[in-house]
């Protein structure tokens, strides 16, 4: 506790292991548009995390636990709402890695 006779304090912070950054953008392999879709970093048990691309350039970013094995997968959100999960690479971050990575979608 602060108080006006003891005035301060002193605070030890553990830090574990720095995440790692992957960024890209997800784009059409014949025509280069940007994709409307959900980027999925996923480990053998299928947890993990997702991220929007965004609207206007078709960017992602994710924060990732670093020195865990992850699947990268792609759900591309169409016209038609044919939605389909892409496999696209599997994925292992170092503490601090920052990976830009554009993903090319061939059409189904």
């Amino acid at each position: 506790n602060l108080t006006t006779t003891h005035p301060s304090a002193t605070a030890t912070v553990k830090l574990g292991p720095q995440a790692g950054v992957v960024a890209g953008r997800v784009i059409d392999a014949d025509t280069g548009a940007v994709l409307r879709a959900t980027v999925f970093f996923l480990d053998a048990q299928g947890h993990g995390h997702h991220a929007d691309t965004a609207p206007s350039d078709g960017g992602y970013r994710a924060l990732l636990p670093a020195g865990k094995d992850l699947t990268l997968m792609v759900e591309v959100s169409s016209a038609q709402d044919n939605h389909a999960l892409v496999p696209v690479a599997p994925l292992r971050l170092e503490p601090g890695q920052y990976m830009y990575m554009d993903i090319s979608i061939p059409k189904q």
